[in-house]
């Protein structure tokens, strides 16, 4: 029994410091694979994916609260890849979204990217450039981003 204890002992000593770092490298980039594509899962989905995280932290002994949730870093994802794809007029998504609009009149949408469908469905709402151009304006973000 003591030879178990200090080898456990010994172990966690050398892991104190690494947990961190060990989630962030092998589990969260798991959670978060292709994370813009899929980020408009369902809340009962996103749930579970939250669960997934709080648990992992709670084993490894990392406060739950350190670390940002899933979903936000979910959404700065969809955000990253949007501005992406409206900077490199070559992307195939470009032909999802409108040009901003440059009209002779103060509007208030003027200079803002608008998607060229409606959301009929639940579903299509939560696909990626639809849900991209609402969290794009949600924030408050109305500049034009650079064709």
């Amino acid at each position: 029994m003591g030879i178990r204890r200090s080898l456990w002992m010994s172990i966690s000593s050398y892991l104190e410091g690494r947990t961190q770092k060990i989630y962030l490298t092998f589990i969260r980039p798991s959670l978060e694979y292709a994370s813009p594509v899929w980020g408009g899962l369902p809340k009962y989905l996103s749930d579970m994916l939250e669960k997934v995280q709080k648990r992992c932290l709670r084993l490894i002994g990392i406060p739950a609260d350190s670390l940002p949730s899933l979903s936000s870093r979910r959404d700065l994802a969809t955000l990253s890849t949007l501005r992406n794809t409206l900077q490199d007029s070559s992307s195939p998504l470009n032909e999802f979204i409108a040009p901003p609009q440059n009209n002779c009149y103060n509007l208030r949408l003027e200079g803002r990217y608008r998607a060229l469908t409606k959301s009929k469905t639940k579903r299509h709402e939560l696909s990626f450039v639809p849900r991209a151009m609402k969290l794009l304006y949600q924030d408050g973000d109305s500049v034009a981003i650079g064709h």
